[in-house]
């Protein structure tokens, strides 16, 4: 059963009904909704208009390029840290060969 079953008839012109009507909808309530709450103390707030949304949708779609910048800057740093360990490894392998070759050499002068 209905916890609501007393109605309140209240008399307004056409220009104040049109206004509370907009206001109602604004809050996304019905008109009963809205002239309730606002009796009872409360006020609706109004739905954020259609480009609040918009821009939302603008911002998450910058978070979500900003994240795959981050990864792809991850990416290109290990890809550098890679490129110096080898060069390193590159430099250590001919500076043994070289090493070997400088033994070998004197070995031979002897």
């Amino acid at each position: 059963m209905r916890k609501r079953s007393v109605g309140i008839n209240v008399r307004v012109s056409v220009t104040e009904k049109k206004k509370v009507t907009m206001l109602a909808r604004k809050c996304g309530l019905s008109l009963s909704e809205y002239l309730r709450q606002r009796a009872l103390g409360y006020e609706p707030g109004g739905h954020p208009p259609k480009e609040a949304f918009d821009v939302l949708g603008k911002l998450d779609e910058i978070a979500e390029i900003r994240k795959e910048d981050k990864i792809a800057e991850g990416a290109i740093k290990r890809i550098k840290r890679t490129r110096e360990s080898n060069r390193i490894d590159q430099e250590n392998r001919n500076q043994h060969t070289n090493n070997k070759t400088r033994s070998r050499d004197s070995f031979r002068q002897r």
